[in-house]
């Protein structure tokens, strides 16, 4: 078990997922199956990630947000999560970082944005249209856009500075259950 958070907000996850009604009981046997597949199926989506890093823009984007006096950031729904996780992560290391998940909210606070500021819009199709806005309107007020997608050939895209994609479009999904449905 991972002691980081998120080892162990996985672990949390699947302790619940294998005791959820309708499965067969949660012995030592189904517990260790649930654990082997939720490893492979991660270490699976960062092998994927690992391919589609491109080592240059990610350096830019680490030189940036390091100079950056303000980094906001937004997703929609799971996307939100993962905003509010690396907004964290930037606070931990000692920059300005805020996430938003309430759009409305997120462009009240944008019109703070200017040069020396990092906006970073999580979507992982690409195509979330608050997500967009979002990114359009911190570029329009002067601040570095990044986006975080899984297609990077997208409207969030367009609307950014730099792309990072996490994963292929059509690779494993994220979402759904930890463990598969028996």
């Amino acid at each position: 078990y991972d002691k980081t958070s998120s080892g162990a907000l996985a672990y949390l996850a699947l302790a619940g997922e294998i005791g959820r009604p309708g499965l067969p009981s949660a012995g030592p046997e189904t517990a260790d199956s649930a654990l082997l597949s939720l490893h492979d199926t991660m270490v699976q989506n960062l092998g994927i990630a690992h391919s589609n890093a491109d080592l240059e823009t990610l350096n830019k984007v680490a030189a940036v947000l390091a100079a950056s006096r303000r980094i906001d950031l937004y997703g929609a729904g799971m996307s939100g999560v993962t905003a509010e996780l690396l907004a964290y992560r930037l606070l931990r290391v000692g920059l300005t970082a805020v996430a938003f998940r309430n759009s409305t909210m997120a462009h009240e606070v944008a019109n703070g944005l200017a040069p020396g500021c990092v906006a970073i819009g999580f979507s992982i199709s690409g195509l979330s249209v608050d997500t967009v806005q979002f990114l359009k309107g911190a570029r329009s007020a002067g601040a570095v856009t990044v986006a975080v997608t899984n297609r990077a050939r997208s409207p969030l895209s367009e609307a950014a500075d730099f792309t990072l994609q996490a994963s292929g479009l059509h690779d494993r999904p994220i979402g759904g259950t930890l463990t598969p449905i028996v």
